[in-house]
């Protein structure tokens, strides 16, 4: 996540390459809050990403991973028939963009450690801070927040996973941020963190700098496992600036073969009185096609840091159900959502079902197709049902030299 401790033996060096298509297809829809309608969208993404982390000494380790190719490369993508609005969600990202993902150089002793350069950032459930590289249950990541960093972090007791850290950021790309667009960003931030097999918890706060506008939010989350197949975990973020902002998910799962279950019951805050708008990071997904496609079009809004399909103003429960039989996965899931503006609190946005179908070879191939389907509730059944298709290819290569076995305390 921010840091990890590493015990000496660890591998002298490694290579991986990750890349991925996904295919888009929605039909002709009208938008949720005014009587304009889409064109119909057959569209292309990629992404590809290279990683190399090389053991210089035993306390110093250098990291490099280049995200290249986070674009359109077919099709058109959502926008109205009547205006140019598109979301940034799915036209993010161009050919000449090279994103460093890691740049890193670190110093680790037995007690602490010490890094500086380009490093992705991840959070608990990742609501808040998402290095875009989860494997969510139905879509795909596009993204991930990346940060120019100085991080410090120590392990002040003796036998324990307890870890204090502090670190500063120039922020190069988040869901409101972007080097490419002449956005800014600046974090300081501290924190404790406790990380176990079975058991993780940390509590995150500081100082957000992002266009001349100061946040200060403060995010604990935890998870816990049970049986090695039972868990649960939440993550609660609360942000103020002129405005109260919350949101919070929670999350349990059953991991078993060959039945798997999970839930999602999220909340985000609306804009009403001295409470203000949560988004929950635009790489948390929750189906297809309501929260990734259908909202951030119908609000029509230019603005970049509010139409990249993040959930926000919203009560959701998002289930899964999985089967699986060697290779292959048959997922179906439920995402029922109701709006909280305050003048929209007793009326529900809507219900998605999605239904996917999964291959994967290993950890070298993976191939999916969804479908989902979206029913409006009041005051929107006159926008009629809204289907949509996604699918996805990605493949991973890794290499990896060592001198002898590693052994890793979990990531913290």
């Amino acid at each position: 996540m921010i840091l990890f401790f590493t015990l000496p033996a660890l591998a002298v060096s490694s290579w991986e390459a990750d890349g991925r298509l996904s295919a888009y297809v929605l039909p002709n829809f009208q938008y949720l809050y005014t009587d304009q309608t889409n064109r119909q969208n057959h569209y292309l993404r990629s992404r590809l990403l290279l990683n190399h982390h090389k053991k210089i000494t035993q306390r110093f380790s250098f990291e490099m991973e280049l995200e290249l190719f986070n674009t359109q490369l077919l099709g058109e993508p959502p926008s109205s028939q009547n205006s140019l609005f598109t979301s940034s969600r799915t036209t993010h990202g161009q050919w000449h963009e090279v994103w460093p993902r890691k740049f890193l150089l670190s110093m680790t002793t037995q007690k602490s450690k010490l890094s500086f350069g380009f490093q992705p950032f991840h959070w608990g459930l990742g609501i808040w801070a998402n290095d875009g590289k989860d494997d969510s249950w139905f879509g795909t990541s596009r993204g991930g927040d990346i940060n120019l960093r100085l991080a410090g972090a120590t392990l002040p007791l003796r036998r324990s996973t307890v870890s204090l850290f502090a670190f500063g950021d120039m922020v190069t790309r988040s869901d409101t941020i972007s080097i490419y667009n002449n956005h800014r960003g600046y974090n300081a931030l501290f924190g404790i963190h406790s990380g176990k097999e079975n058991n993780s918890w940390g509590f995150i706060g500081g100082v957000q700098w992002q266009d001349g506008t100061k946040v200060l939010p403060f995010d604990f989350f935890f998870e816990k496992r049970f049986m090695n197949s039972w868990s649960i975990g939440n993550e609660t973020i609360y942000i103020f600036d002129d405005k109260h902002r919350i949101g919070s998910v929670l999350q349990a799962k059953i991991q078993s073969k060959p039945f798997g279950f999970g839930a999602d019951l999220g909340f985000t805050s609306g804009d009403f009185g001295k409470i203000g708008t949560m988004r929950l990071h635009s790489d948390h997904n929750a189906g297809i096609l309501l929260f990734e496609q259908i909202i951030p079009l119908s609000l029509h809004d230019e603005d970049y840091s509010t139409n990249n399909g993040q959930i926000s103003n919203s009560l959701y429960f998002h289930g899964l159900m999985q089967y699986q039989y060697r290779n292959f996965a048959l997922r179906y899931g439920y995402l029922n959502a109701r709006s909280v503006f305050e003048n929209l609190q007793q009326n529900g946005i809507g219900t998605e079902q999605i239904v996917s179908f999964r291959w994967r070879k290993k950890d070298l191939f993976t191939a999916c197709i969804e479908g989902a389907v979206f029913t409006p509730h009041e005051p929107y059944e006159t926008v009629g049902v809204i289907w949509g298709v996604h699918t996805r290819m990605q493949f991973q290569i890794s290499r990896e030299s060592t001198k002898r076995q590693s052994q890793e305390t979990p990531p913290w």
